[in-house]
């Protein structure tokens, strides 16, 4: 079994679809969600696809997120 892994820096493009079901991993930079910024997405549609996106809380304009 084969994973494509797609990493994207920052925001989702806009041609990704999803289905009615995902799973989704966040990883902040400390416990607590309020104070501490979000450094990593981790999204699967349960296609063996993940899509890793990096720094996502540093960019205001992270419209797909």
């Amino acid at each position: 079994m084969s994973i494509d892994i797609k990493l994207h820096k920052k925001d989702l493009p806009d041609e990704i679809k999803f289905s009615d079901k995902i799973a989704i991993d966040c990883e902040f930079t400390g416990l607590n969600i309020v104070r501490d910024r979000l450094c990593l997405l981790q999204i699967s549609s349960g296609n063996n696809c993940l899509l890793y996106t990096s720094d996502a809380a540093d960019e205001e304009d992270s419209v797909d997120l």
